[in-house]
């Protein structure tokens, strides 16, 4: 695989997880009224905010460190996996927000079963 369609993966993939992160934080931000009416753990959201935001950033930074490298056309091993361990940091900040939404949504679903 040629550093070109490297770079373009990383992108995209950087471009993919940030849609993600402020499609849910503006879900999230726009439905919190709604999101239950007698609310259970209601911590748990802004902390899902918070981790989503991170993401963000990470990823954003992510973009940002490889875009620095890039046009030194390094293709050492190193700078790959620098900005792979960016990829993981953000995914990681990802799904935990979304494992902190998924928590809240099932307490307040067994809150009211109860």
């Amino acid at each position: 695989m040629s550093l070109i369609d490297r770079t373009k993966l990383y992108y995209d993939q950087c471009k993919h997880m940030t849609t993600l992160a402020v499609g849910a934080n503006t879900l999230v931000i726009a439905f919190f009224d709604k999101l239950s009416a007698l609310p259970t753990a209601l911590i748990l959201v802004p902390i899902s905010v918070t981790i989503f935001s991170l993401a963000l950033a990470v990823l954003i930074v992510a973009m940002m460190g490889f875009a620095s490298h890039a046009p030194d056309h390094d293709t050492t091993h190193s700078n790959y996996v620098h900005g792979t361990r960016f990829l993981v940091a953000g995914a990681v900040f990802l799904w935990s927000g979304f494992g902190a939404l998924l928590i809240f949504i099932w307490l307040n679903f067994l809150s009211r079963l109860v």
